[in-house]
């Protein structure tokens, strides 16, 4: 039984050198060259002063020697931060006065003094040189490996806390979660900074597969060639990332069809029209649709390549997860489509905890639960939903509707270059939905489009006006704000 991703990762060092790790811009590099890497980066952090428990910020750039600094962290005890590579210079800051880090680990020049002072490039660190029978750390399940920092959309970025044994458990919920097979190759066009990204690495290396990287999926020539040169059996996208890539590849990749194991989707459920997409351009390949989060992550997967479909249904526990629902003081409840709660977790990939921040994480966490703010139920076969987050989700006197049940329609009607759904305080219904729309006003018919949403969204769920805004505020994956949108525009008085 591994107890961390580094003695996984030793294990297919030691016993398959040869086998293809990584792919990316500069070429391949196989376990036994990460290793080696790995070991000199190790002795570049010892005498940068690196040692046990210390942190290291990394800025991830696409490259393998990113993810050799991540082994190599592991090999002397030490934790890894990592960041996006076009992180704002506040961001990384905040990081740093947080963590207290050692060594920040980027080819960009800070413009802090602070990060200056204990800046290293990538080429500095690839200088290192494995010392001759050096002796290094074996970390236990309880240590922590990472600290993964949240990107703050809701409010103060949070670092959430993870131990070498949570990496172990999510690397297993995601292998078993979509039936990795041994030597899978996937593509991974995704930022391995965060969260949902890593995790499809730790998986990978379970499994003695190689990780082929890309950075973005706009590089769809580059996708095209890494896909066929290395004959890749899987995809991990973002709904986001899914959306564009078959939008661009005008369904070229449909030739992968036959090649792929599966092709799986996290960060955020999947509307209708990109799952329909996927199905028509991966006909028989397995499809999922992954939830979790960076603090209890890749918990669930849907299976939705057949054409059942349940709506807002997430899918199945994972293997080291369970799931509950609970009201708002945390007592576990009995749930259904019309009695619905807060979706709780627990299992051995939940987080240790916020860094350094024992009252929020008390907030969201305890006896090994993980609280979280997104409202839904669990059916009599298992399947968990989720209709969205608690503060999202709309009150209709006493008639729970999912915004993204009026997006979605709304998102297809002629004209709407972006919506959003948000509630209204409403002294009769409690609340009340009105559709936020992105579109030209001057051609904009606001009674076509009422009668059409009549026609498609169920009565009770018809949105009480509809108000046109041109910056419908998303995060960097394209996650609606849609309490950003409703600050700014009920509390403007912009909705009458």
């Amino acid at each position: 039984m591994f107890t961390s991703v580094l003695s996984i990762f030793r294990e297919a060092a030691k016993n398959s050198p040869d086998a293809l790790c990584i792919v990316d811009a500069d070429g391949e590099h196989t376990y036994g060259q990460m290793m080696r890497d790995a070991e000199g980066a190790a002795a570049f952090l010892r005498a940068k002063g690196a040692d046990l428990e210390r942190c290291v910020i990394a800025s991830y750039d696409g490259k393998a020697h990113y993810l050799s600094l991540e082994i190599a962290c592991w090999l002397i005890g030490a934790i890894f931060v990592p960041v996006e590579d076009d992180a704002a210079d506040e961001r990384i800051l905040s990081i740093y006065q947080e963590t207290d880090p050692v060594l920040f680990v980027s080819d960009r020049k800070p413009a802090s003094e602070d990060l200056n002072r204990i800046a290293a490039s990538y080429v500095e660190l690839s200088e290192g040189e494995p010392v001759r029978d050096a002796v290094y750390y074996v970390p236990t399940g309880e240590e922590t490996a990472e600290i993964l920092f949240t990107t703050g959309t809701t409010g103060k970025s949070k670092g959430v806390e993870l131990t070498h044994a949570n990496d172990v458990a999510l690397a297993q919920n995601v292998a078993e979660g979509v039936h990795m097979r041994d030597g899978n190759r996937e593509l991974i066009p995704l930022p391995l900074s965060h969260a949902h990204a890593i995790r499809t690495l730790y998986a990978i290396y379970s499994k003695h597969g190689a990780a082929l990287l890309v950075r973005g999926v706009t590089q769809v020539r580059r996708i095209y060639e890494l896909m066929r040169d290395y004959h890749a059996t899987a995809i991990d996208l973002s709904p986001t990332a899914a959306s564009v890539l078959l939008k661009l590849s005008r369904g070229r990749f449909s030739e992968f069809a036959g090649q792929l194991d599966y092709v799986q989707v996290g960060t955020a459920y999947l509307n209708d029209e990109i799952k329909e997409n996927l199905r028509a351009t991966f006909p028989g390949t397995r499809l999922y649709n992954c939830y979790g989060s960076t603090e209890s992550g890749r918990s669930c997967f849907l299976d939705f390549s057949g054409n059942e479909d349940r709506k807002h249904c997430i899918g199945k526990p994972a293997v080291n997860a369970q799931f509950f629902v609970t009201n708002a003081n945390h007592e576990i409840i009995h749930s259904d489509e019309k009695h619905t709660g807060l979706i709780a977790t627990r299992g051995a990939m939940n987080m240790k905890g916020y860094w350094k921040q024992k009252e929020l994480t008390e907030s969201v966490m305890k006896d090994g639960y993980i609280f979280s703010k997104d409202e839904g139920y669990i059916d009599d076969k298992g399947y968990v939903y989720v209709l969205g987050r608690a503060d999202d989700v709309i009150n209709f006197r006493g008639i729970k509707i999912a915004p993204d049940e009026i997006e979605e329609v709304a998102a297809d009607y002629p004209g709407i270059l972006d919506c959003a759904c948000i509630a209204k305080p409403d002294k009769v219904s409690g609340e009340v939905p009105i559709l936020v729309v992105d579109t030209d006003e001057e051609t904009f018919d606001h009674k076509a489009m009422m009668q059409y949403l009549r026609r498609r969204v169920d009565p009770d769920k018809i949105p009480q006006k509809i108000v046109i805004c041109h910056q419908i505020p998303r995060s960097y994956n394209g996650k609606l704000q849609r309490k950003k949108l409703a600050s700014e525009l009920l509390e403007g008085d912009k909705v009458i």
